[in-house]
């Protein structure tokens, strides 16, 4: 039987040390259900006692016709010599209805000899009893091929880490009837969690200036998708120290693989291989986000709309070095006197840095510098 993280312990009784009665559920519970704790201990009629398998309740005194039974349980062990009249428990911030759910509660979840703080964890799949969140992970790890440290009570699934459980049952469950859907005021897109409509707002529903201060590495110019991704491609791309690194010819710029030279060579060739494909629109780009961004913030196009995205040279070293002719329609690589054209919207720019593209792309629409 599971109990969940955050219950109110109303309908939970111990019947044995770890083995406890759900009531909750009042197709399934009888008049056990319909029980309350007595205001103080004094009022109580009825003493609950337990056994392995089963649960009794003993008279205190005689019950007449019409009475409440009202009921009271007695601290025993290590918790006995603890202050357990509380109502509410810190370390987990919960509150409760009765002291007697606070010391349920405190018995399920705690450990009388330790701080509130450190909480007792139940394995789903063995019950083993564990202290800390990092030793029944570990639990979970190495019995259990990492199940059986959370458990969503919707749907079953097992996650490892309790922040991705309540993740889940709270935005990604489809079986949680009450799950939330963050939807974006702009434009009405629903979300699986908040984390991604903030990064939709700030992507599709701000300034590109600031965007691109937000998402543009300031290295290599290229903009990510996140901070996460932009945290990661700075620390992989550029912090990661490598005994193969790769130089530009042009700039003794390094590289950590001849990859990112590749498309660095974007930024001395002046070639934009990702075209906008709108009828009357030039804007051309280095990458395929931000023609995706183009689309969405010039056209006004959904990701469903997006037409067909392809490189117009071929992926290789020497046409993004600007080797070989983008293709056999006139556009070529480089224009009059050696200077790189950067084809953008309506006009030409003249630009041999992606971040010269984009600042000429952010004044085209908003007539200021960032």
């Amino acid at each position: 039987m599971e109990i969940a993280d955050d219950s109110s312990m109303k309908h939970v009784w111990e019947v044995a040390e770890g083995r406890y009665l759900m009531s909750e559920d009042e197709n399934k519970s009888n008049w056990l259900r319909w029980l309350r704790p007595a205001p103080v201990k004094g009022n109580c009629n009825v003493m609950p006692e337990g056994n392995v398998y089963q649960l009794y309740f003993v008279t205190t005194v005689p019950i007449k016709a019409g009475d409440e039974l009202l009921f009271w349980t007695q601290t025993t062990g290590a918790w006995a010599s603890k202050n357990m009249d509380k109502t509410s428990c810190g370390g987990c911030n919960l509150k409760f209805e009765h002291s007697l759910y606070y010391r349920l509660h405190c018995s399920v979840f705690h450990e009388a000899s330790l701080s509130l703080t450190v909480r007792k964890y139940h394995c789903k799949v063995c019950g083993a009893q564990v202290l800390g969140k990092q030793n029944i992970m570990k639990h979970a790890a190495l019995y259990h091929n990492g199940k059986g440290a959370y458990q969503c009570q919707f749907c079953s699934k097992y996650f490892l880490r309790l922040n991705y459980l309540e993740m889940h049952r709270n935005y990604g469950c489809s079986a949680n009837p009450h799950r939330a859907r963050p939807l974006c005021d702009y434009c009405g897109r629903k979300f699986c969690q908040p984390q991604k409509l903030k990064v939709h707002i700030k992507r599709m529903h701000s300034d590109i200036s600031e965007v691109l201060r937000e998402f543009q590495c300031s290295e290599c110019l290229k903009v990510l998708g996140s901070r996460a991704a932009l945290q990661r491609h700075t620390k992989e791309v550029h912090k990661r120290p490598s005994s193969n690194l790769q130089q530009c010819s042009k700039c003794d710029k390094t590289f950590q693989n001849r990859s990112n030279l590749k498309i660095h060579m974007l930024t001395h060739s002046g070639i934009k291989p990702f075209k906008c494909q709108e009828l009357s629109c030039l804007a051309a780009f280095t990458t395929k986000q931000c023609l995706q961004f183009h689309y969405r913030k010039v056209h006004g196009l959904t990701d469903g709309q997006f037409p067909r995205i392809v490189r117009s040279v071929e992926y290789t070293f020497d046409a993004y070095a600007g080797h070989r002719q983008l293709s056999s329609d006139g556009d070529s690589a480089s224009g009059e006197n050696g200077e790189d054209l950067v084809k953008l919207c309506c006009g030409l720019f003249s630009s041999k840095r992606i971040f010269g593209e984009l600042n000429e792309y952010s004044n085209f629409y908003s007539g200021r510098n960032f």
